[in-house]
């Protein structure tokens, strides 16, 4: 669908946590008619060709489960959200080692760091350190129920100093112990995307 009219725009959506997600968007573009040059979390490089293209991929990523983030603030948010969402899906595979935030966040995100604190706080309600703290929450009770790792395990992969760091927040986030949470059987986990 690329044309001498197009012209290429990056893209950011929001509630992309995933690869199955950057699948499903990138089937959504091409179903909708749009040339995708790059998908990935959060982003998309796409070409439009007119204005009423616009309304159209709003609608059809909306329909899917996705938005379009338009103004700049919320772009930094999301974007926060989705460098956060892959460490973390980064830490439990194993290909990348715990890093302090603000390292993490401004090696991706050309920002400073008490910039990205103060806009994220002031969209979400929770500060950067809280949020992630809330992701590594629901990540333990999916590894949780898989059932394959130790305590002690995943408390290495998240990057927690002991397996008793980890219970006692999992106990002060959740309200249940660890073994609670396990005999529960079937436990309310959050979607990634739903964190906040």
């Amino acid at each position: 669908m690329n044309s001498d009219n197009s012209k290429n725009i990056d893209i950011k959506i929001k509630h992309m946590v995933c690869d199955r997600c950057v699948e499903r968007v990138r089937d959504v573009l091409e179903n909708s008619g749009f040339h995708s040059e790059e998908v990935n979390l959060g982003y998309a490089r796409i070409s439009v060709m007119e204005q009423g293209d616009w309304v159209r991929l709003k609608n059809d990523l909306y329909e899917a489960g996705f938005e379009l983030v338009e103004d700049a603030e919320t772009q930094r948010v999301e974007q926060i959200k989705a460098v956060l969402i892959t460490h973390l899906n980064e830490l439990q595979e194993g290909s990348a080692k715990p890093k302090k935030l603000s390292e993490l966040l401004t090696s991706r995100i050309p920002w400073h760091y008490e910039g990205l604190s103060r806009s994220f706080r002031q969209a979400t309600g929770v500060t950067i350190e809280r949020y992630f703290i809330l992701l590594k929450i629901e990540k333990v009770k999916e590894l949780l129920e898989y059932g394959e790792l130790t305590l002690a395990q995943i408390a290495d992969r998240l990057g927690y100093s002991s397996s008793q760091h980890l219970s006692g927040q999992f106990k002060k986030e959740t309200g249940v112990s660890v073994s609670e949470y396990r005999k529960n059987g079937k436990p309310v986990r959050k979607r990634l995307n739903e964190v906040g």
